[in-house]
């Protein structure tokens, strides 16, 4: 948190809603597995720092479109929307049980700025300035998967695209000249950031 202090100056409610928001995945992860057990221990490093070491590359202006997409247990989509207040985040994953519990989340944290979609990626045809995700496939299917559901208008100071998440190494990775790529281990300097980078891909 200190480290993400540097760029987004936090609110007091903004912390408590960080902590609350781990025991509430510690509870509803004995009912269905909404990340991984394990990485419970580390809940902020893994998860809540992670997620927001997207910063690293933009802040989201207001009124901005942002679909996480295969969300799962709410990241990165969560804890930027806790940020980026007057910023929308559409969290879609197919997974109904999840869905029904990021409701509950979004509620007990009073999140006004979340909007929730039960659906599969590839039957989304509304366009967003920005798509996120993390670990969610081969990140060049991911790209022909939602290139489609970007809004060709860009008022940020980077191009409307994709912001993905991954912990793969460079030779995984199907370079082209529009990929730009942020290795979140010369950032963070721990050995969880090893191999994970934030790739941007312009529309």
């Amino acid at each position: 948190m200190k480290i993400i202090n540097n760029y987004i100056k936090f609110y007091y409610k903004d912390l408590n809603k960080f902590k609350l928001l781990k025991r509430i995945h510690t509870y509803y992860n004995n009912k269905i597995n909404l990340i991984s057990t394990n990485s419970l221990n580390k809940f902020y490093q893994n998860h809540i720092e992670y997620s927001l070491s997207i910063i690293n590359l933009i802040k989201f202006l207001p009124n901005s479109k942002i679909m996480d997409a295969g969300t799962g247990g709410g990241f990165p989509g969560i804890p930027l929307s806790i940020i980026f207040k007057n910023t929308k985040f559409y969290l879609v994953d197919s997974i109904k049980k999840k869905i029904l519990i990021l409701k509950k989340i979004i509620k007990v944290l009073k999140i006004k700025n979340v909007y929730l979609i039960n659906d599969r990626i590839e039957n989304i045809k509304q366009k967003y300035d920005f798509i996120i995700s993390r670990y969610l496939t081969n990140i060049n299917k991911f790209y022909n998967m939602v290139r489609n559901n970007i809004n060709k208008k860009s008022n940020h100071y980077l191009k409307n695209g994709i912001i993905y998440l991954t912990g793969v190494k460079n030779n995984e990775i199907k370079i082209n000249k529009n990929f730009y790529i942020k290795d979140l281990y010369e950032i963070y300097k721990k050995q969880f950031y090893i191999n994970k980078k934030i790739i941007y891909i312009p529309i």
